[in-house]
């Protein structure tokens, strides 16, 4: 019983990475069985001796089944107070969910609004993939898709008690959103360009830190295209710059450029979170204005944006926000502001230069499990292989599946969000994109 109970465990409370996982995770709590049913026993054997009681194999049969019934019971209470009750969308028990679509509303929020059909694109793919994201196991924890095509919105769906004015977190995404303002730091003439060094940026370090001749030739480009050369890897955790060593210093920059030099910087991707937080550094240097404040009044409002929270801050400094919460519909709002070359309401906002830098090739990632992709500044650049067809395109990403694809030659937008943090499911976007919406977009569409 303890076996299939483990089992079962497995299957309801685990995410079931992989075969690995689900063995590593059967183990445990098999492990946990048995070594309840010994304590269990042990404890009861005592017992029995400390009162002076008579103790033959009967006994010790019975005290083993009796451990045996209520370890059963602990693993059957345990998989109940941890089981996952919450669902995509309310379905009556044993029923199988049918997507049926229904075009966006209109809102003032700056978004036109259109359908699928009136965009040429087919109504029973979207269905279809809505229908994978509430009746599929292993597509769960989805929390909104939205599509946008010629510049309209013209499907959004959620998941989860999630809407259209819910801010989600977007994670690493906001990575992209630092890019952004980069370049407009750069457009408004605060920043000179993106071959200003670190070293004359801070001179309040230049005597604290050992430079040496290679640290000071460190860019706001390497910076951008993660490839400053120090020893910061967030993806190992013995690297001396993972971000997860770094937020527990009392003065951060300091402790980045302390980082040791690694290799020739320009010369091999390494994903650090805290590079990115330095170019925050430097637009709340360079601005003379925090970094909220700068996105509110150059990004943020002039997008039309004020459904928004900043959840996290740097440490020791208010003025740097780490993380900003948008809603699906402003999360989009990205992508269409790189797709229109920078104008967003007939206004622009970064320019057509800033935006076709930031979406070259800058340099090749080393993540394995996306085809290592090319890397714009702070823009990950991805394409498909679709029914003999290449397509290119480029997305914001962050941790748990939050995503937001952008594809010029189709004129057309995808938005993901979802609470898939730390597992393998959260590159169900991409399966989506390449199993269902690309397909159907390139029979309906001629692309050399």
């Amino acid at each position: 019983m303890g076996v299939i109970l483990s089992i079962a465990l497995v299957y309801l409370i685990t995410d079931m990475f992989n075969t690995y996982m689900n063995i590593y995770n059967f183990a445990t709590f098999f492990m946990i069985f048995i070594i309840g049913v010994i304590v269990l026993t042990g404890t009861f054997i005592i017992v029995q001796k400390i009162k002076k009681r008579t103790i033959n194999k009967g006994v010790i049969a019975k005290t083993i089944f009796i451990s045996l019934v209520i370890m059963d019971i602990v693993l059957i209470v345990f998989g109940f107070a941890f089981y996952d009750y919450s669902t995509p969308r309310d379905v009556p028990f044993g029923k199988t969910y049918q997507n049926v679509y229904s075009m966006p509303s209109q809102l003032n929020d700056g978004w036109k609004v259109s359908s699928l059909i009136q965009e040429e694109m087919d109504t029973l793919v979207y269905n279809t993939v809505v229908n994978k994201l509430v009746n599929d196991r292993s597509y769960k924890r989805m929390h909104s898709i939205l599509i946008i095509k010629n510049g309209k919105l013209v499907a959004e769906d959620y998941f989860y008690n999630y809407d259209k004015n819910t801010p989600h977190d977007l994670r690493s995404a906001n990575k992209t959103i630092t890019s952004i303002l980069i370049g407009i730091a750069i457009d408004k003439g605060f920043i000179k360009d993106v071959n200003e060094k670190i070293y004359d940026m801070f001179p309040e370090y230049q005597s604290l830190i050992d430079w040496g001749k290679n640290k000071k030739i460190v860019s706001i480009k390497h910076l951008l295209t993660m490839n400053t050369g120090l020893d910061c890897n967030d993806w190992d955790s013995s690297s001396v710059g993972n971000e997860n060593k770094l937020y527990k210093t009392n003065d951060w920059i300091k402790a980045f450029l302390e980082l040791p030099y690694k290799e020739k910087s320009g010369s091999q991707f390494s994903y650090c979170t805290f590079g990115e937080m330095m170019l925050r550094a430097i637009i709340v240097k360079a601005t003379g204005t925090s970094l909220q404040d700068f996105a509110k009044e150059y990004l943020f409002t002039p997008l039309n944006i004020t459904n928004y929270k900043w959840t996290t801050v740097m440490p020791n400094r208010e003025d740097i926000g780490i993380r900003v919460s948008l809603t699906s519909r402003d999360f989009a709002k990205l992508g269409q502001l790189y797709l229109d070359n920078g104008i967003w309401n007939k206004n622009q906002i970064v320019s057509k230069k800033w935006i076709e830098a930031s979406v070259s090739n800058h340099t090749t990632t080393t993540e394995k499990r996306l085809g290592y992709p090319k890397y714009g500044f702070l823009w990950w650049k991805n394409y498909f292989d679709i029914k003999g067809k290449h397509v290119n395109g480029y997305q914001a990403q962050g941790n748990g599946g939050q995503l937001v694809f952008v594809f010029p030659d189709f004129d057309m937008i995808v938005v993901f969000t979802a609470g898939n943090y730390g597992n393998p499911r959260m590159i169900n976007g991409f399966n989506i994109l390449k199993e269902e919406i690309l397909p159907s977009i390139i029979n309906n569409n001629n692309i050399n």
